[in-house]
C-alpha cells in the first residue's frame, strides 16, 4: 500500500469482549535515485517511495540531512568537489523517516553520442553483418546505396520462389569477402537471376553483406535515417 499510516481495531461481533485500542501500522519510506552525467556535470534525481505526503531532504557536504538538509524539488547539479550525497525521506504528518541513504558520486563523463563522434566529411567503413530479408527492404536500400555511392563487400544474394527457402525453387549467389560491389552491379545481377524463374512467379529477394564503404560519414548518417536504422546499433562497427 502507498498509505503512510493505517490503524487496525478488533471488534467482537458477539459483544463478549471489550474493544481494545487500535494498532497503528506505519509504512517504511525509501528513496529511489539515479545519477545523470552530462559531460563533466553531474545531476542527481530522486523520488520518495511512497510519494504522497513525503519529502526528501539532502546534503552535499556530508552533514546530517535530517537537521541541515535542503528540501528536494527537482534534479540538482552536484557540486564539483562533492563525493557523497546524503538523503532522507520524511513524513512530518506521521512522524516517519527513512534511513539516511548515501549516494556516491563518481567522476564519470558522459559518453559522446555516436552521431557526434562521426566525422561527417571523411570516408566511413562499417563492419557489421546486415541482412535485408524482404524484397521491399532490399530494393529500397539498393536505391539508397546508389544515391550515396556505397560499396559493399562479402555480399550474398538470395532469390526464392514465394519466399520459401524450403522449396527447391531458389538461387543464392555469394561473392568473396574481397569483392567490392556497387548497388548498380547488384541490381543487374538480381535481374539476371530473376530471369531463371518462370514468368509471373512471385519472388522474394534478400541480400546480406558484412562491410559497407561510404564516401563520407555524413552519407552514412543520412542512410540510417532514410533506411530507418538505429545508428547506435553500429557503436562498435565503424571505422574512419
Amino acid at each position: 500500500t502507498d498509505e503512510l499510516e493505517l490503524r487496525f481495531i478488533c471488534v467482537d461481533s458477539k459483544g463478549e469482549h471489550n474493544t481494545g485500542k487500535p494498532t497503528i501500522w506505519k509504512n517504511k519510506l525509501d528513496i529511489k535515485y539515479r545519477i545523470n552525467y552530462k559531460g563533466h556535470l553531474k545531476y542527481v534525481e530522486m523520488k520518495p517511495v511512497p510519494e504522497k505526503g513525503v519529502k526528501i531532504k539532502y546534503t552535499t557536504d556530508g552533514s546530517n540531512p535530517k537537521e541541515y538538509g535542503a528540501t528536494y524539488i527537482e534534479p540538482f547539479e552536484v557540486p564539483e568537489d562533492c563525493k557523497l550525497v546524503l538523503a532522507v525521506a520524511v513524513s512530518d504528518k506521521y512522524n516517519i523517516e527513512s534511513k539516511v541513504i548515501q549516494i556516491k558520486i563518481k567522476n564519470k563523463e558522459a559518453k559522446t553520442p555516436l552521431i557526434d563522434r562521426i566525422d561527417k566529411n571523411i570516408p566511413l567503413i562499417t563492419k557489421k553483418r546486415v541482412e535485408f530479408k524482404k524484397s521491399a527492404d532490399t530494393l529500397k536500400n539498393l536505391e539508397l546505396f546508389k544515391k550515396y555511392g556505397v560499396k559493399l563487400k562479402d555480399v550474398s544474394i538470395t532469390i526464392e520462389s514465394n519466399g520459401d527457402r524450403n522449396s527447391d525453387n531458389w538461387v543464392s549467389v555469394d561473392f568473396g569477402s574481397d569483392i567490392e560491389l556497387d548497388a548498380e552491379y547488384i541490381e543487374k545481377h538480381i535481374d539476371l537471376v530473376r530471369r531463371l524463374f518462370p514468368e509471373n512467379t512471385t519472388l522474394n529477394t534478400s541480400i546480406r553483406f558484412k562491410e559497407s564503404y561510404f564516401k563520407k560519414g555524413g552519407d552514412f548518417i543520412e542512410w540510417t535515417k532514410e533506411a530507418g536504422i538505429n545508428l547506435d546499433d553500429y557503436e562498435n562497427d565503424i571505422q574512419q
